[in-house]
């Protein structure tokens, strides 16, 4: 097994790495075999925190894929680095509340391979690793009423709990 700078969890458990990305978001967790970003924080002029800031982490930690994408809502500085990131890195799918002509949800991954899309919705949940992953918001109803509200009021909201009862909420 090579060496790793940052430790594998062990099963059950998860870990949490929070990028620096100045204003907006970027957090990387981890489970014993999946891998999932949270936002990719902001584009400011020609540059971005995925090519700046989340790419060069990726590489360092070893991580060449990822399981998912979850894209919180579509503010700048939560998706501004979001294609850099598909550009160097496998994505098996994107989760976000983008709106349908978001183009986002058109992405593709470097081999040119539509992304699988899914729209948040308080409800989802899966397990990875004895890690339950839980979509908090939003609700079926905050996205009928998409025109009335804002991008904010339509955050993505992620909860994680370790089989030990650790918890970490990631909120846009």
């Amino acid at each position: 097994q090579s060496w790793r700078v940052w430790p594998v969890p062990e099963g059950g458990e998860f870990t949490v790495l929070a990028a620096d990305v100045g204003q907006g978001t970027a957090a990387l967790v981890q489970t014993r075999s999946h891998t999932l970003m949270f936002d990719t924080g902001p584009v400011v002029g020609a540059s971005d925190a995925g090519r700046r800031v989340l790419v060069p982490l990726l590489r360092g930690l070893g991580v060449s894929s990822l399981d998912e994408l979850l894209l919180s809502h579509g503010d700048a500085d939560h998706v501004g680095g979001a294609a850099s990131v598909l550009q160097a890195v496998k994505v098996a799918r994107m989760r976000s509340s983008l709106d349908d002509s978001h183009p986002l949800r058109e992405a593709r991954d470097p081999r040119g391979h539509r992304i699988a899309q899914h729209t948040c919705v308080a409800g989802q949940s899966w397990s990875w690793d004895g890690v339950q992953f839980t979509v908090l918001h939003p609700t079926t109803d905050d996205l009928a009423q998409r025109e009335n509200r804002s991008d904010n009021a339509l955050s993505c909201v992620l909860q994680v709990r370790s089989r030990s009862g650790r918890v970490a909420l990631l909120t846009g």
